[in-house]
């Protein structure tokens, strides 16, 4: 069974809560009252004639502590003994430098954007018949050479991808080309041992 809540402890339990701030304590005519000082900011107010007095009707100025949850000032246990010292910035932990980039390319603006380390590891893999870095170099002196055509910062990717695309199919006819050249330098030397095999046997038929 749950045991007998007395008055007094009622009293009691808002007493405390105004001693950490959660509630406030005014009176109005000599008949107490209390209010949430943070109401406004998690409910919805609605706009009429309230029931009971208001704190500003209160006879004497509300008892309004520290926070809820709060020590106030004076019950610190741990005062700062620095004043100038932020506690913000104490045992605060070392900010990561980052990688400087491996190229900026020049933006419409006059600003410069950076490629990274891990941009041009992912587009050696999605590119892998392109030279990336020396590709980044030529955007780079072609955007210099041609101020008027530079791109926006959102429009600067999708410029090095299409550039990117196109050097790998270049690069793929390329390697077509190549395969094709051997294969008919294979026909040619199979062609030649073929007439130095009929020498061959024509002497000895000799």
């Amino acid at each position: 069974m749950r045991e007998r809540v007395t008055a007094k402890d009622i009293d009691a339990a808002i007493h405390g809560l105004a001693a950490k701030g959660c509630v406030s304590l005014y009176t109005v005519g000599g008949k107490p009252y209390f209010w949430f000082p943070t109401w406004g900011e998690h409910q919805r107010i609605r706009d009429c004639k309230p029931k009971y007095p208001a704190p500003e009707e209160s006879d004497a100025s509300p008892q309004v502590a520290a926070g809820c949850g709060e020590l106030p000032p004076e019950s610190n246990p741990n005062p700062n003994p620095n004043p100038n010292t932020n506690p913000k910035n104490v045992c605060a932990e070392p900010e990561t430098v980052s990688a400087p980039p491996v190229i900026e390319l020049p933006l419409n603006d006059g600003t410069m954007y950076p490629i990274s380390q891990e941009q041009c590891q992912e587009w050696a893999g999605l590119y892998p018949a392109v030279d990336v870095i020396q590709q980044l170099r030529q955007m780079k002196g072609w955007l210099d050479s041609n101020p008027q055509k530079r791109k926006t910062k959102r429009g600067i990717k999708a410029f090095c991808t299409r550039w990117l695309g196109k050097e790998q199919d270049k690069g793929g006819s390329r390697a077509a080309k190549q395969q094709k050249q051997q294969a008919f330098s294979t026909e040619q030397m199979s062609e030649y041992d073929r007439e130095w095999l009929e020498r061959v046997k024509g002497r000895k038929k000799q």
